[in-house]
């Protein structure tokens, strides 16, 4: 990033040339154009990005720069960005008009050649002033633009120690100069009102995520337990009996089953892998499929695709990384569907048929 911009009249080249040796023997990073062509859109934007990207807008000030109409395209786009304007007296400016912007600030006189390293160190200490306030100016324009320029998205605001230092800078500006545009105010503020309203979002799912682990472990869990119990109880009485060790109704239970013990043991698991159908059992075994998980290849016997939230999955749950606000369905919580308790009536009108 430059730190000058230089905007002088073609006529006085030579002089500008001496300049930017001193500087550059200086370190100081010098943006000039020296080129002597009539402007067009294109080289009008490279201008344009050079005076936006510099700390400092220098102008030599002299008749034909002040009559210039590229001077004065610059020196009108320096101070739309208000920067700091440092003018150069180089040759007198006769009777031409000269720019507030200009005229409102303390010249330093190169019109003296004798004089040239005395007038380029009171250059150097005006340069110096206020070196991190000028910085900051800069920079947090060039990200505010480049915010503009993604329509604002929140990907580009400002945040933690960036958007703190920031405030900081902007609360210390009144009275400096250059001052803040109405861009970097408007910047500002908009990173200030997207960290508040992350702030808000956090702080509403960590409320969330507390309620709902209250509510498991208070509601849920225990009904859980029961069930695990009845199921296991179901599944010991159906595998003792040879004709439907193995059936539906088995194949049933342990796919519940095995959603409920995944998700009573910390963490869980689960496969990376769909299962896939890898054989059809006989009439026997009540046409159930044989499926495996390509991720380990632990096979399940069950009706229908069974979930990948197991037991016996082969690496950890993955947590999401987002909460909706809303309180999610249990299925959701769960990543199983539990099946509600039968009616007394409604399971012995079952063993009646099946007697």
């Amino acid at each position: 990033m430059p730190q000058l911009f230089i905007s002088y009249s073609r006529k006085d080249k030579e002089f500008v040339q001496k300049l930017h040796e001193a500087l550059t023997r200086e370190k100081r990073d010098v943006w000039v154009d020296w080129e002597d062509i009539p402007p067009t859109a294109k080289w009008l934007n490279e201008i344009y990005k050079g005076i936006e990207s510099a700390d400092n807008f220098i102008f030599v000030i002299g008749p034909d720069s002040l009559a210039s109409q590229t001077c004065g395209m610059e020196i009108a786009h320096g101070e739309k960005h208000n920067k700091r304007v440092i003018p150069l007296l180089y040759r007198d400016p006769g009777q031409e008009k000269i720019r507030d912007v200009i005229s409102s600030h303390n010249w330093i006189s190169f019109n003296e050649e004798a004089k040239f390293e005395e007038s380029l160190k009171d250059l150097l200490k005006a340069i110096d002033t206020d070196l991190e306030y000028v910085n900051l100016h800069t920079s947090l324009l060039l990200k505010a633009q480049e915010w503009m320029k993604s329509e604002r998205s929140e990907a580009y605001v400002l945040e933690g120690e960036q958007l703190r230092e920031s405030e900081k800078w902007l609360a210390g500006a009144e009275g400096k100069k250059p001052a803040p545009t109405a861009l970097h105010k408007k910047f500002i503020a908009e990173s200030l009102k997207s960290e508040k309203e992350d702030a808000e979002q956090k702080k509403r799912r960590k409320l969330y995520v507390a309620l709902r682990d209250e509510t498991l472990r208070v509601y849920i869990r225990p009904f859980l337990n029961e069930r695990r119990l009845e199921l296991e109880k179901r599944r010991n009485e159906l595998i003792r009996d040879p004709a439907t060790k193995i059936s539906l109704e088995v194949a049933e239970i342990e796919e519940e089953l095995n959603g409920l013990l995944n998700f009573l043991n910390t963490g869980g698991k689960w496969h990376l892998n769909e299962p896939i159908s890898i054989k059809k059992l006989g009439a026997s075994k009540d046409y159930l499929d044989v499926f495996e998980f390509p991720c380990c290849g632990a096979n399940v016997v069950a009706d229908k695709p069974p979930s990948r939230f197991r037991r016996d999955g082969c690496q950890d749950s993955p947590l999401p990384e987002d909460v909706d606000d809303e309180p999610a369905p249990l299925r959701t919580l769960l990543g199983f569907r539990v099946k509600p308790k039968e009616k007394k009536a409604e399971k012995d009108s079952k063993e009646e048929k099946k007697g």
